[in-house]
């Protein structure tokens, strides 16, 4: 890409996904040639080919839209238009932090993308009526999306060596926990009260050293001092069933098993 600096400002790869910046020759005609050439160079690489879609001042790059607006970069959410947006319903036998963990991300990403603030509202309403569609309340809802909407703003306020910090802090709180891996039942035990029993019977039992102050044979210190309850879903039929491929065998249509 060296034979190209001069007039690629910005180039960026993911996999068969490439997204540049194309500085144009005033000369419309040898600006042209020069598209023309750098596309046979790329296709002569390695012998692969690609597909080069028109240089417009509006592209879709993965899950984002990037559009040059006077001097500057204005960024979008882009969403494919067959999208069906299938989110797990809520009556779906799943542990009820799922539908916190997914809020919370769509809504980094949202504010992640978007540089328009507009835009920002628009797909956040536009998340809000699809969780609706499968059957969320909205009273359910609006309370997550407003606390997922903090945590964003304030995860994008945070300086690079703040991230690092608390990514160190929670790789360290990390080692020091024991996880309980469980197929989640809504008739089981809440996690609420599994933390609790684990807290008086284990961690901190009353009139006995806590966990964290035993000492093994070495005379280490347990390094633990706290519980993950790890949910999993129970297996459902496409655990149970292999991709259905047609096939013909001795004349008859089988099913592989």
């Amino acid at each position: 890409m060296s034979k190209w600096s001069g007039s690629i400002m910005f180039y960026l790869r993911f996999i068969d996904d490439v997204f540049g910046i194309w500085l144009s020759n005033p000369n419309y005609v040898a600006d042209n040639r020069q598209w023309n050439n750098f596309q046979d160079d790329v296709n002569d690489f390695h012998g692969l080919p690609w597909e080069f879609i028109p240089r417009s001042t509006t592209v879709q790059f993965m899950d984002l839209t990037v559009s040059i607006e006077g001097e500057r970069l204005s960024t979008d959410l882009f969403e494919k238009p067959m999208a069906l947006y299938l989110y797990i319903p809520p009556h779906s036998t799943h542990p009820p932090g799922g539908i916190n963990g997914l809020i919370t991300g769509q809504m980094l990403r949202i504010f992640t993308l978007c540089s328009d603030p507009e835009r920002i509202k628009v797909h956040t309403l536009n998340f809000l009526h699809r969780l609706q569609a499968r059957g969320y309340d909205k009273k359910d809802l609006i309370p997550l999306l407003d606390r997922a909407a903090k945590n964003a703003r304030k995860y994008l306020q945070r300086s690079d060596e703040q991230k690092q910090q608390i990514s160190k802090e929670r790789k360290d709180s990390m080692a020091r926990c024991i996880r309980l891996h469980r197929l989640f039942n809504p008739y089981d035990p809440s996690g609420s009260t599994i933390q609790l029993l684990f807290k008086e019977c284990i961690l901190t039992p009353e009139g006995r050293t806590p966990l964290y102050e035993l000492e093994n044979l070495d005379h280490s210190k347990i390094p633990i001092d706290r519980l993950m309850l790890c949910n999993h879903r129970a297996p459902n039929l496409g655990n149970s069933f292999h991709t259905v491929i047609l096939r013909k065998d001795r004349g008859r249509k089988c099913l592989p098993t």
